[in-house]
């Protein structure tokens, strides 16, 4: 490839700004997966934390949203990699860097990522769904329900989002709502509610 090296920092800059944005986007994201590349020895898809140079890989790769990756495989690891960060940064009590990144991760599985890898696809949609009530945005955590609804059969599936969802009517003071959602999961569970 190509290298350029510029001495003072307003070359660079300039040189930078007279790229087309599109050509902006790709340069980020050719550079966070060149990050990705070289660190792939230091990460696994599956299992271990994140070095720091996956964030900042993913810090790149989240810089060109715009742009479409078509490639399944590389779809659903970045996916991985985000939901993997996210869920860091959910330890770190960092809510709103998480639903950003559970976002990004949802982005790259676009509307056949049920299709495509339905764990991961669940994983960020409950995940997003969480980080929604956590951040307090309600009406959010609906949409993400619904969507986990919609594209699931197996109820088990839509449990994590149903107890957000429970939680969350109940801090805006909708207990109705909140007993309703309640309810069904106990009947669904068929588990019976003692009477007093």
């Amino acid at each position: 490839g190509k290298y350029y090296a510029f001495p003072h920092d307003l070359v660079q800059q300039a040189a930078y700004e007279r790229l087309l944005d599109e050509e902006v986007l790709s340069l980020h994201f050719n550079v966070g997966l060149q990050i990705l590349k070289n660190a792939s020895h230091s990460i696994t898809v599956e299992n271990g934390s994140l070095p720091s140079t996956i964030f900042a890989a993913l810090e790149q790769v989240a810089i060109a949203k715009d742009l479409t990756v078509s490639e399944p495989t590389l779809r659903v690891t970045l996916a991985t990699l985000f939901l993997r960060a996210g869920n860091r940064y959910f330890e770190l009590a960092a809510f709103p860097s998480a639903l950003s990144f559970f976002e990004r991760g949802l982005s790259f599985m676009c509307d056949d990522g049920w299709d495509l890898n339905r764990k991961i696809t669940l994983q960020l949609h409950d995940s997003a769904c969480h980080a929604c009530y956590l951040n307090a945005l309600p009406d959010r955590v609906s949409i993400y329900r619904d969507l986990v609804i919609s594209h699931t059969d197996e109820f088990m599936d839509q449990v994590k989002c149903l107890h957000i969802s429970i939680l969350n009517f109940a801090l805006a003071g909708k207990m109705k709502e909140a007993l309703e959602i309640f309810f069904s999961v106990i009947m669904k569970l068929d588990e019976e509610f003692p009477s007093p």
